[in-house]
């Protein structure tokens, strides 16, 4: 994130003429699969779930990271694939979480609202990111913003 933050990431333009950060998409393919594990190990999900989704998450980045450096007419497919993906991945980290939630035991309530300002802090940064994305890509706002 300082790498990125500081315009040390390496970036290069794409054929649709914009600058692609290829550091981005390779830290949300750690992090992201890591956050999908960790929430599935708090809720005791079964590992081939954690393996479905997880490959949904790379999926989903990995046609992200199309879009975002291709032109067009298939950058919109591959945009469309990203959001629909995205979604899925949304509602199953909702789902998580919530079980955990209902799985804590009545005395933890300070666990149970930890676990609520976590969701909610996930929610928003999950929800944010392809905002600003999509405002950068559509020129909306700078597109040195989504950088």
């Amino acid at each position: 994130d300082l790498a990125c933050a500081m315009g040390w990431a390496p970036t290069w333009v794409c054929s649709n003429g914009r600058r692609f950060v290829m550091m981005r998409y390779v830290k949300w393919g750690i992090t992201s699969p890591s956050l999908i594990y960790m929430y599935s190990s708090l809720s005791s999900r079964a590992d081939e779930q954690v393996l479905h989704y997880n490959v949904i998450c790379l999926i989903m980045l990995g046609s992200g990271a199309l879009s975002a450096s291709t032109g067009p007419p298939h950058n919109h497919a591959y945009l469309f694939a990203s959001i629909v993906l995205w979604i899925l991945l949304i509602q199953h980290l909702n789902k998580l979480i919530d079980s955990t939630i209902l799985q804590a035991a009545p005395e933890d309530a300070e666990y149970r609202k930890s676990l609520g300002v976590a969701k909610g802090l996930l929610l928003i940064g999950w929800f944010a990111m392809p905002i600003i994305f999509m405002l950068a890509k559509y020129r909306v706002v700078d597109p040195t913003l989504e950088e």
